[in-house]
């Protein structure tokens, strides 16, 4: 769920909740594919009017090596009631670097594939396990 935190230009003024569904299946030993299904509550930006938003995603996932995982996705995001937004798809793809049995690195980038989408994005992450 999304709390209202932050600046009033940034919140929606009340709690958004949402469902995720996460699901995959090795294929191989070293290929897997994830999905993940959500439905979550959403708010038009800058008016009183709220949605529900659907998020759907495919993902495959091949172990290069040991310590590298190599990754590709297409995310679909569909709004149902929105009066502002419009479906969104995307191509995202990304690597996985274990450092560490407990530490791994990663990079990914997205491009957005029609007019709703935003033409790129990207990031990187570091994340332990305790």
């Amino acid at each position: 769920m999304r709390v209202p935190t932050g600046h009033p230009n940034f919140t929606s003024g009340e709690v958004l909740p949402g469902v995720n569904f996460a699901y995959g299946w090795m294929l191989t030993e070293k290929l897997e594919v994830e999905a993940n299904t959500v439905i979550n509550r959403r708010r038009d930006d800058g008016i009183d009017h709220f949605y529900s938003e659907y998020f759907q995603t495919i993902n495959f996932e091949y172990d290069l090596c040991e310590r590298i995982m190599l990754f590709n996705e297409f995310i679909l995001v569909s709004p149902s009631g929105s009066l502002a937004a419009g479906c969104q798809y995307y191509e995202h793809a990304g690597i996985h670097l274990f450092l560490m049995p407990n530490l791994q690195l990663d990079f990914h980038a997205a491009v957005g594939l029609n007019q709703y989408s935003d033409d790129f994005l990207g990031g990187s992450g570091l994340s332990w396990r305790w």
